[in-house]
């Protein structure tokens, strides 16, 4: 009733506010109609030592000691998993937290009075660079797993990209100072509390990703947007689709460039090591765009950790650069490598095909030149890349028969929209 009242044997007074809200709550299956109790039977975790008053949650930084604080940030920075760091942090204070409420005052602390997460190189609390508050941030949550690349300060110079700038609103500047100073800030912003490595590269899954990955790891799709940060770095994007053509974004990376030692980077390194190299070994196809680098990179690993995969061009990426097409002959090109379902439906229409060209001096508008283009064309870039236009070649690996990537592209376009 709320009432004080009196124990028998002890004068301390004893109200509704001491009382343990102990319950149990058990939940009814319907499918297999039968009932259940929870791991922790429902009951409130404070139940355990109750009397001893040492079980309380503190959601403000400022309740947990600052040395508490400060010896939790450095074991973060060092690597030790945020649960291992919790428990220290829960002895040493005697206050049971939470992994998320642990995790949320530690978020606090990178950006209230205290001066930031401390580590061992930033002892006085100075503001961290992006580059390392992106880095804790990461550590922050083990939910998510991550692979960094990083470089000594001379050598990012080299390994950053930046699209050079030739003019402002006051008139014509110098390109390559511009570009040296704009490098110059953005390795300064990427700069590791070290003091000597940059942050050039990261990607990134989250346990669901990788386990969606393991369920369907046959067809995935890739693509690079650009547009969707401050600093302006290629976002890589690692899209699935479910039995169900649902997408899914498996991974996600940011980019220093597109040069052909990032590729490499991405699928000899952070995809084996975020996926493991088993289930990696199990994609059958690759859908990209037409990037040579990111084809070459992925070609020249494909027999180390990609054994039964294969590359296969979007349908709306499928011409070179150079050569342009009419509309009439890019619809025909599309339905030609998307209508094919067999080994003789292609080696019909290529003799139709080939008989086509070789009637084509028959009329009189056609040049002999246009006529040796024509047949060159089929017989150096067409021919050799059948492997990856015809679709016929995909029609056993689950959406292989997709005509295009416009999966991963569309689910990259709202991200470039809302940035």
């Amino acid at each position: 009733d709320g009432k004080p009242q009196r124990d028998s044997t002890t004068a301390h007074v004893h109200d509704i506010g001491d009382l343990c809200r102990f319950q149990i709550i058990v939940h009814f299956h319907h499918h297999t109609k039968c009932w259940y109790l929870r791991l922790d039977a429902g009951h409130n975790f404070l139940h355990a030592n109750h009397h001893k008053g040492l079980h309380q949650i503190r959601k403000s930084p400022h309740d947990l000691p600052l040395q508490v604080l400060e010896t939790a940030s450095n074991m973060l920075n060092h690597g030790t998993p945020t649960t291992h760091v919790r428990a220290l942090a829960q002895t040493l204070t005697h206050v049971n937290l939470l992994t998320k409420a642990f995790t949320r005052i530690l978020e606090e602390s990178l950006h209230n009075g205290l001066g930031g997460i401390f580590s061992p190189f930033n002892p006085h609390g100075e503001h961290n660079t992006p580059g390392q508050m992106l880095l804790d941030w990461f550590r922050l949550h083990p939910d998510l797993d991550f692979v960094i690349y990083t470089a000594t300060l001379d050598d990012s110079m080299h390994r950053l990209r930046l699209r050079k700038k030739t003019k402002t609103k006051d008139g014509l500047i110098d390109p390559a100072k511009y570009h040296t100073q704009r490098l110059q800030a953005l390795v300064e912003s990427l700069t590791l509390d070290t003091g000597r490595e940059a942050l050039i590269a990261v990607s990134f899954v989250s346990k669901k990703q990788r386990r969606f990955f393991e369920m369907f790891p046959e067809c995935l799709g890739m693509d690079v947007t650009h547009g969707t940060n401050a600093e302006k770095r290629p976002l890589f994007r690692l899209v699935g689709r479910t039995a169900s053509n649902e997408n899914i974004p498996l991974m996600t990376a940011y980019l220093p460039s597109l040069c052909d030692w990032v590729f490499h980077w991405l699928f000899d390194d952070a995809m084996p090591t975020l996926f493991e190299k088993e289930n990696v070994a199990k994609l059958r196809l690759m859908m990209t765009d037409k990037d040579l680098q990111c084809m070459a990179a992925f070609n020249a690993i494909i027999k180390v950790y990609y054994p039964y995969a294969q590359i296969r061009l979007c349908k709306w990426h499928k011409t070179e650069v150079d050569l342009q097409f009419a509309n009439t002959n890019r619809d025909w090109c599309y339905s030609f490598t998307s209508s094919i379902e067999s080994a003789k439906e292609e080696k019909d229409s290529w003799n139709v095909l080939l008989t086509f060209v070789d009637n084509m001096d028959k009329e009189g508008n056609v040049t002999k030149d246009l006529i040796r283009f024509t047949r060159k064309c089929l017989a150096t870039f067409f021919n050799k890349s059948m492997e990856y236009l015809s679709f016929r070649h995909y029609m056993a690996v689950p959406n292989g028969d997709r005509a295009d990537n416009c999966f991963v592209e569309s689910d990259n376009s709202p991200i470039k929209r809302l940035n």
